[in-house]
Order: C-alpha cells, then structure tokens, then sequence
C-alpha cells in the first residue's frame, strides 16, 4: 500500500512539475500575440475602405516575414486577399517593424522581461503620398521564474531571443584582481633581475 500511494505521489509530482513549465508564456506566443492585434487593427482600418485585394511590401527581415504572416492568418478570415509583391503597384501598402527589443534583467530568483516593438503600416498612393495608416507601440513586461527560463525562446525563430544587460563588475573583479596581476607582475620582474645579477 505504501508503495502505491509512493507512485502516485510521484505521478501527481510529475504531473505539476510538467504542468508549471507549459504554463509561462514564450517570447514568440507574445510577439505572436501583439502582432495579430495589430493585424485586427489594421483589418478594421481596411474594412472601411472596401478593399477586395492587398499588395503589401515588407523590409528583408524575419521580423516582417513574420509580421506578413500573422497578416496573412488574419485576412484569410476575412473577404480580403493579400498578395505579396516585391514591385510596388499602386497603392500599395508598407510595414514597418521598428525598435524591437527583448530584454530580461535577473533579480533574485526571477526574471523581468521586457518585450517592445513599435509596427507602422503606411498606404503608398501613385503620386507618392505616404499615409500612416497603423501605428502600434507596444510593450510587454512580467515576471518569470528562473527554472521557466529555457523554456520562453524558440531557437527556431533567432528574433525570440533576448539579452541579458552586462553583468556589474564587483570590488574584486574592478579592482582587487588587477591589483595583484600588477603586483605580481613587478615582483616577477624584480625578483628575475635581482636573482639573476646575484
């Protein structure tokens, strides 16, 4: 009996430490998160104008790929098209991904993230006028604990990954440590001539 109740001690053990590391949100569900909020924003804007088809061009970079694809997940619910184009047919409609950043910062047991990205879409006209039609700032900061950590970046996705700020140098490291290096070094090279004039 007691061996039973052991196992399923373990099991419910098992079962909570597995559940507490699917529970924390990663850095890609987030961006994911922000960017299909956006996408809704920018549908909505689109909605009034009665568009049937979309030509968007992005910069080179994952971040807009991305962006294009969450775009593309949301306007396959809707009665618009989108169609990515590398030429620039008029009008045509331009993203931006601006000041995209993940930060953490350890304190004690925990981790602060932070995560900002500020997303532009402009409608480009034939005549060359540039209107914004989105502009979204966001930010997303919380609390996770240290053993969550290897689970909130995606290696699959290289935007997901944040940085660490630089670690403060202590006493030891800014100046207790170069002291003896100095030191030592002069007690060597006085120690090799007056050894070697002896």
């Amino acid at each position: 009996m007691k061996q039973v109740a052991l196992l399923f001690f373990v099991f419910l053990l098992s079962i909570s430490i597995s559940w507490s590391n699917v529970s924390v949100e990663t850095n890609k569900n987030i961006i994911d998160s922000i960017l299909t909020s956006v996408s809704h924003q920018f549908l909505s804007q689109l909605q009034t104008t009665g568009l049937k088809e979309l030509k968007m061009t992005a910069q080179d970079n994952s971040n807009d790929y991305f962006l294009n694809f969450t775009l593309q997940k949301i306007l396959d619910n809707s009665n618009i098209q989108l169609e990515n184009t590398k030429d620039e047919p008029y009008p045509y409609f331009k993203f931006f991904v601006s000041n995209f950043e993940i930060k953490y910062e350890n304190v004690s047991n925990l981790i602060y993230r932070t995560i900002a990205l500020n997303i532009s879409i402009f409608q480009v006209e034939k005549d060359g006028s540039i209107k914004e039609i989105v502009f979204s700032k966001n930010t997303y900061t919380d609390k996770i604990s240290d053993d969550n950590f290897p689970y909130i970046e995606d290696n699959n996705f290289p935007f997901t990954k944040g940085k660490f700020p630089p670690v403060k140098k202590s006493f030891f490291d800014e100046i207790f440590e170069p002291a003896i290096v100095i030191t030592a070094s002069v007690l060597s090279v006085f120690l090799f001539f007056s050894v070697r004039s002896k």
